[in-house]
């Protein structure tokens, strides 16, 4: 995820002009929201009876969505490191400060949205899933992002990824010191550390990937966290160590899929795929045909893709809020048909946006700019 609004531009972060990026996390998103409304609450209750197919459609599936951020993370990793010398250990502390501040600064703010709606949630609802009155140990516990080790249930719906982004990054990063400490010079370096991620992405592909009781470290993710920086290693000006390493990621990717099928590898094999096509030209003409529109549809369109994706991480971290929120409207003062349940579902996903856009605002954005000055 990314607010910077240069990250989200038909030509974008990239330097290829393809509109993949922004749309997949504008999608990919919006599915993340839906899926959690179909999830939770008398709302998906009510919708399911009018819409059982669309709610166990994204009940069952709308989760993979996620797939999607996790290769995008990879993929702009790799851009960002390129060309970099291996971190050493006071620069890799200050490369995971600013991943931290940037995950978890929103997160915190976030939090609170959900601790506040859950306080009606908790006197108008019924069920597990509406967050609890933390105790003091709780709240350090998700400050710290340990939940999923602790054990600790947790407060918001978006929590994990939270943790999990800044986990792949950190041990990305790891990687990368490692191979400083073990070779001498920037080639050498480069390939040890290009050796050390194929067999961390062989690691989690054929092995670990498989295991479900593994979900919640990191190397859980990392294949799919890996066929991203395959796809940004095979974009033009990649060496050719970094185009055998994408090669052989992908294949594992196709290997693993053949030993065991799973939906989310597929997902993100795909989604590799589709960056891959694009910086190969396809997404130069998928790009002519979406401006080719009319001359009022296009600068519309452009606006909405531009938004849905600046505001992508946001969405992902408020709407849990709106969630509780509505449904403790819903189950307090409104008929409980199927047609108001289908109503208010459509009400918490619209709701969701302008808060998302608020949070973006208020916290993404400054941040954003306070990290450009202090580049600058």
């Amino acid at each position: 995820f990314s607010s910077r609004r240069r990250h989200t531009r038909f030509r974008n972060v990239t330097g290829v002009q393809t509109c993949a990026l922004p749309i997949f996390r504008a999608i990919a998103a919006q599915v993340i929201v839906l899926h959690h409304l179909s999830l939770y609450g008398p709302i998906a209750q009510s919708t399911r009876a009018l819409l059982p197919w669309l709610i166990d459609w994204l009940d069952d599936y709308g989760r993979i969505a996620v797939q999607v951020f996790l290769v995008i993370g990879g993929f702009l990793f790799m851009r960002s490191v390129r060309g970099r010398n291996a971190p050493d250990l006071r620069h890799l502390g200050a490369a995971l400060a600013r991943r931290w501040r940037r995950l978890f600064v929103p997160f915190y703010a976030a939090l609170a949205l959900v601790l506040l709606a859950a306080v009606p949630g908790r006197a108008w609802l019924t069920g597990d899933w509406v967050p609890q009155q933390p105790d003091l140990l709780m709240l350090l516990v998700h400050l710290a992002g340990l939940h999923d080790y602790l054990g600790v249930e947790a407060l918001s719906a978006g929590a994990w990824y939270v943790t999990m982004d800044l986990q792949l990054h950190a041990m990305t990063l790891a990687l990368a010191w490692v191979a400083g400490c073990c070779a001498p010079g920037r080639e050498l370096q480069q390939r040890a550390f290009l050796a050390l991620v194929a067999i961390a992405s062989a690691l989690s592909l054929l092995w670990i990937n498989r295991q479900p009781e593994w979900d919640f470290q990191p190397l859980y993710f990392f294949g799919s966290f890996a066929l991203g920086m395959a796809a940004s290693g095979l974009s033009d000006g990649t060496s050719r160590d970094e185009r055998r390493l994408a090669w052989l990621i992908l294949g594992l990717a196709v290997i693993a899929l053949l030993i065991d099928w799973r939906l989310r590898l597929a997902v993100s094999l795909a989604c590799a795929v589709v960056l891959i096509a694009g910086m190969r030209g396809a997404g130069t003409r998928f790009d002519n045909w979406i401006l080719s529109a009319t001359p009022g549809v296009r600068p519309r369109l452009h606006r909405l893709v531009a938004f849905l994706a600046d505001t992508s991480y946001a969405l992902f971290l408020a709407h849990f809020a709106v969630c509780v929120l509505v449904n403790a409207v819903f189950a307090r003062f409104v008929e409980q048909t199927p047609v108001m349940g289908a109503l208010c579902f459509l009400a918490a996903w619209g709701l969701s946006l302008p808060v998302a856009a608020a949070l973006s605002r208020l916290v993404e954005q400054p941040l954003a700019h306070s990290r450009s000055r202090s580049h600058g």
